[in-house]
């Protein structure tokens, strides 16, 4: 029988001191161990045959050998070095997973819940409104703002678009006929900081509102006759931007305006005299929260999915998990005083 040589004798020693050391922590990744001199004097042999015993180990990778400084035991391999869009999604991955385990939830049941928020985020959201070109306002700012696909869609739409869609977006203006079992559907509301301008205008005195459609003109015409809109009295004229439009009749005598979300910013040229508000934003983020929690309600309760998420969901997280999910997503969600 061949006899096995001294260094591969010296090898399976090393490995087994070195694997002990980490397993103990002795020694940990990175940290510099005995020297060539040393091995050699403990294992009674020449350098020569302790530096080959190093670079079989080295050639294993388990350890590496620095010129004039030593040997050391290999760094555990970390994470691969990471752009910051790839480090955004580890975060979200890391978050989305440890918060699913600590609420109970396998890796199965995550994966069919974030299927089925898909389906629903895939089926565009109608917006319905009598008044086509302000639902195209709210749409686009359910995109912008929400990240939503939105499409605008007129009352007589209104129910063949709604029966593939898990949520339909309407004004308190907008009185649906009836409505399609399973769909969950959101009143918009307007911004704090519209609001807010509107008032500070108004209480300027004399002032010229700018809005972008004539019905939501007329609308708010009716609002200040019967004196529901802030600083009631304030004489106030609305009138529906066009392009092309002369304000200089409209301006006179005006001591503050306001241009409404949506509307030609050309009409702000004309206002450069005058103390004129402009928010930016239509929706409020109440409304918006309340279209993310009907998305994720459509989805919990997609139907032919009767041992899908909402299912899995139930059972695998117990009574703990079912007064989570009814009080975080909850289709009924109280109406804020302000509409559109």
């Amino acid at each position: 029988m061949r006899r096995e040589q001294p260094g591969a004798i010296i090898v399976d020693q090393l490995r087994d001191r070195i694997v002990a050391g980490v397993f103990l922590r002795s020694w940990r990744p990175g940290e510099k161990l005995p020297s060539i001199r040393d091995v050699a004097l403990a294992e009674r042999v020449d350098r020569k045959t302790a530096a080959a015993a190093y670079r079989r180990l080295e050639e294993e990778g388990l350890v590496s050998v620095r010129a004039r400084s030593g040997v050391y035991l290999k760094p555990e391999d970390g994470p691969r070095l990471m752009g910051p869009l790839e480090r955004l999604h580890m975060r979200w991955l890391r978050n989305t997973y440890e918060g699913g385990r600590d609420l109970g939830l396998d890796t199965a049941t995550m994966l069919r819940l974030l299927s089925a928020i898909a389906d629903v985020e895939a089926t565009p959201v109608p917006v319905v409104d009598a008044d086509a070109a302000f639902a195209e306002l709210i749409a686009a700012e359910l995109q912008a703002r929400g990240g939503f696909r939105a499409a605008a869609c007129t009352p007589a739409r209104d129910e063949e678009l709604s029966r593939g869609a898990g949520v339909v977006v309407t004004t308190p203006f907008h009185a649906r006929s009836g409505a399609v079992e399973g769909v969950h559907v959101v009143e918009t509301t307007l911004a704090a900081d519209l609001l807010d301008a509107l008032r500070q205008t108004l209480l300027r005195g004399r002032a010229l509102i700018i809005v972008p459609t004539e019905p939501l003109a007329a609308k708010l015409r009716r609002a200040f006759a019967r004196g529901q809109l802030p600083a009631p009295g304030t004489q106030a004229t609305v009138i529906a931007w066009q392009d092309g439009m002369d304000l200089s009749e409209q301006t006179t005598g005006v001591a503050a305006a306001m241009i409404w979300p949506g509307a030609a910013l050309g009409a702000a040229l004309q206002l450069a005299q005058i103390p004129c508000e402009r928010p930016r934003h239509l929706l409020s983020e109440d409304c918006l929260r309340r279209v993310r929690l009907a998305a994720l309600d459509a989805a919990m309760h997609r139907p032919n999915r009767a041992a899908g998420p909402a299912h899995a969901l139930m059972s695998a997280g117990g009574d703990g998990n079912r007064r989570i999910i009814a009080g975080e997503i909850n289709p009924r969600a109280a109406r804020p005083r302000q509409s559109v």
